[in-house]
C-alpha cells in the first residue's frame, strides 16, 4: 500500500494555530522527558555481576595451589 504524497497545503488549516498547553497536566521536566527515550535495560546490574564473577573465577584460577605428593 502506497502512502499518499503530503503537501504543506494539507495542513494549511492548522499550521498557524498556537501550541497547546495543558491546563490539567504540568509540563514534564527535560530530565524526565529524556529518561523516556533512554535505552532500557531489563537486567540492570547484569554486566557488573558478570564482571565480579569473572574476577573471582580468574583469581581462583591464578591462585597458587598445593600439590598433593604421593606418599
Amino acid at each position: 500500500m502506497q502512502r499518499p504524497n503530503r503537501d504543506i497545503r494539507d495542513y494549511a488549516d492548522i499550521i498557524n494555530l498556537p501550541h497547546h498547553i495543558s491546563e490539567r497536566h504540568p509540563p514534564m521536566s527535560l530530565r524526565d522527558r529524556a529518561g523516556q527515550f533512554a535505552p532500557f535495560s531489563a537486567l540492570t546490574g547484569l554486566h557488573a555481576a558478570a564482571d565480579r564473577a569473572a574476577a573471582r573465577s580468574d583469581a581462583a584460577f591464578d591462585a597458587p595451589r598445593e600439590i598433593d605428593e604421593p606418599c
